[in-house]
């Protein structure tokens, strides 16, 4: 959908409310925290990590538990109850079928933009990201530039597209301004709509402001699950 807004001349402002990465950290990476994640450095994820390897490893977490002595020694114990580990079994299948979906949906987008000649920054406030090099991926620091650059950038024209969560959507103008550049009309992407009203309507805000030369659109994007629609038609 950005791709096909730029091609018809318009700038995509692409929103969502998580970057996956606390759960990424946690359960591909082995840690609750993403910066000690990175403190040696890069960290190779393989070859085709998808969202399906976290369910794998999330699904894993829940066939043991944690028992602590009187002495605070901790031990990890497997579950054996037959009912459990045949539930096990059945999500383990389920899983297997899951479709290839990206484990880092900015990253992918990112990418996928920059395969088709535009350029796409972000306003996100993770502090890693997954980059693919010789068909691997490899989680690695994400460098960090100025909110009021990025801005910037995207209003003079130097970058196509942004992708936005609640981290940045504070305190700053992405609309067709007379005073900016770049008047493309603006299209927000909600990738994955805020859950509160007054969140969803602060994307909406960073568009949608006095001076602009054009309104923006707005669409949203659906998977066309039931959970997913009634949620959505609640919006």
């Amino acid at each position: 959908r950005a791709i096909a807004a730029l091609e018809s001349g318009k700038k995509p402002v692409i929103t969502l409310q998580n970057t996956m990465e606390s759960l990424l950290a946690e359960v591909a990476l082995d840690t609750d925290d993403p910066e000690a994640a990175h403190a040696d450095g890069e960290i190779e994820l393989g070859a085709g990590l998808t969202f399906k390897d976290v369910l794998h490893r999330m699904l894993d977490r829940l066939t043991y538990y944690r028992e602590t002595d009187r002495y605070g020694k901790v031990d990890r114990v497997p579950i054996r109850s037959e009912e459990a580990l045949r539930t096990v079994a059945v999500i383990r299948e389920e899983i297997n079928a899951f479709p290839d979906l990206p484990i880092s949906p900015l990253d992918t987008i990112r990418a996928r933009l920059a395969e088709a000649g535009f350029v796409c920054d972000e306003l996100s406030g993770r502090t890693f990201q997954i980059v693919e090099r010789d068909g691997r991926f490899v989680a690695t620091i994400k460098p960090q530039r100025p909110k009021a650059q990025i801005v910037r950038d995207f209003n003079a024209g130097t970058t196509d597209a942004i992708l936005l969560t609640l981290a940045g959507s504070t305190g700053i103008s992405l609309h067709a301004s007379k005073e900016f550049a770049d008047q493309r009309q603006r299209v927000l992407i909600e990738l994955q709509p805020a859950a509160d009203v007054n969140k969803r309507l602060q994307f909406f805000g960073r568009v949608d402001r006095r001076g602009q030369t054009s309104a923006p659109e707005i669409e949203i994007l659906a998977t066309g699950l039931p959970g997913e629609a009634r949620l959505i038609a609640m919006q």
